[in-house]
């Protein structure tokens, strides 16, 4: 899904949680950030560790054309290697729920991550994608098992 879709739906989300919940301006800010900016900062990471370049421009462009494996036959697909998101992960979102124990922030973070997590899945659904490499860390290692790297 486009960023900017995440960033508008995500500022729906959080508002409405803002005026229903009557959650604080920080928490606010903290929940729509999460649904849209800190949980794709795993992109940011990979494109600097395989691009070795911190170049916003550049990144722009490389992370557009990673929809590239969406034309490709559903035998091709199979071969990709899906990079390791660390952020798109229930791994992470369960880890995150033990912390958020001893900080109530992290709350805001899991439903920020959930709920972007949510529209990811809507879209590859309706791309006829495989939804599952959004989901978790074990679920990347095995399918990643047998392809080569990009």
């Amino acid at each position: 899904m486009k960023p900017t879709t995440h960033l508008f739906l995500g500022l729906i989300f959080s508002l409405l949680s803002y005026l229903i919940f009557e959650i604080s301006l920080l928490e606010f800010l903290i929940l729509f950030l999460s649904t849209w900016f800190f949980i794709d900062l795993d992109i940011v990471f990979i494109f600097i560790i395989k691009k070795r370049s911190l170049n916003p421009f550049r990144f722009y462009s490389w992370a557009k054309n990673q929809k590239d494996f969406i034309i490709k036959s559903k035998k091709e697909r199979k071969k990709i290697h899906y990079y390791f998101r660390f952020f798109h992960s229930f791994e992470l979102i369960l880890l995150l729920l033990i912390f958020s124990f001893f900080n109530k922030f992290l709350f805001f973070v899991i439903i920020g991550f959930v709920f972007h997590l949510i529209l990811d899945w809507i879209d590859l659904y309706n791309l006829n994608l495989d939804i599952f490499h959004k989901v978790s860390w074990f679920y990347y290692l095995k399918k990643n098992k047998n392809t080569k790297k990009q």
